[in-house]
């Protein structure tokens, strides 16, 4: 026997996705500033010291910019599935024309969106790390670590 929920549950459910919605974009903030702390803090000391002594350091870097790929694409997904539970509340309510939904756009709204950019940051800086991986071991001849 499958039931309809009333008014009452489905305001509480749709306040729990929202609520769920912003955690998960403060999640991906933090994750964002602690890679930005790293990064910076890294650069410095490589700057002070140089590249090729500390190629472990710019592995580093390009494993945990793959992790913020990672990251970021599930909490990409997780945003969409509470999105459309959201979507379908709305509905049920009857509040479609007082709610605008992130993905409710149409055209080029719908292309750009938070979550590409955080993918495309993450690619940009994967590949750029990655790079200057190669381009380091290839300097020292193929040695990883002096």
């Amino acid at each position: 026997m499958n039931q309809e929920p009333n008014e009452e549950s489905l305001i509480a459910a749709l306040n729990q996705n929202w609520q769920h919605i912003r955690h998960i974009e403060n999640e991906r903030l933090q994750f964002t500033y602690i890679y930005v702390i790293l990064v910076a803090g890294i650069l410095a000391f490589l700057g002070k010291s140089g590249f090729s002594g500390h190629i472990y350091l710019i592995l580093f870097l390009v494993m945990f910019s793959f992790l913020g790929l990672i990251v970021t694409l599930k909490i990409g997904l997780e945003f969409d599935n509470h999105i459309s539970r959201i979507k379908e509340i709305v509905k049920k309510l009857h509040l479609d024309e007082f709610m605008g939904l992130p993905t409710s756009y149409s055209g080029i709204g719908k292309i750009i969106r938070v979550k590409n950019a955080f993918i495309g940051f993450y690619v940009i800086m994967f590949l750029m790390w990655l790079y200057l991986l190669i381009t380091t071991v290839n300097n020292n001849n193929g040695v990883i670590i002096k």
